[in-house]
């Protein structure tokens, strides 16, 4: 199991690296503890400091062969419009 504490920033290259997913619905990218598997079947464990918020398109994790990312599940939304954008 693979233990992430932080989100990657030092990005410089992934071209030539096998990529992994973790496909995260809202509520999930919210929880900064818990334990997850990728699309490939690799377990991790998240244990994110407080508040942090994941985004789609986070690295989570990245070695000198691959890296595994976050993305947004596609989830259903409610829009709403106004009647009229005049009337406050």
């Amino acid at each position: 199991m693979i233990l992430i504490d932080h989100k990657k920033t030092d990005i410089n290259n992934l071209a030539g690296l096998e990529r992994d997913i973790v496909v995260l619905n809202w509520e999930d990218r919210r929880k900064s503890r818990q334990r997850l598997r990728t699309t490939k079947g690799i377990e991790i464990a998240v244990a994110l400091p407080t508040g942090t918020i994941l985004y789609n398109g986070d690295i989570l994790y990245m070695n000198n062969n691959s890296y595994i990312i976050v993305e947004a599940a596609e989830e259903d939304v409610i829009v709403i419009y106004p009647d009229d954008m005049t009337k406050g």
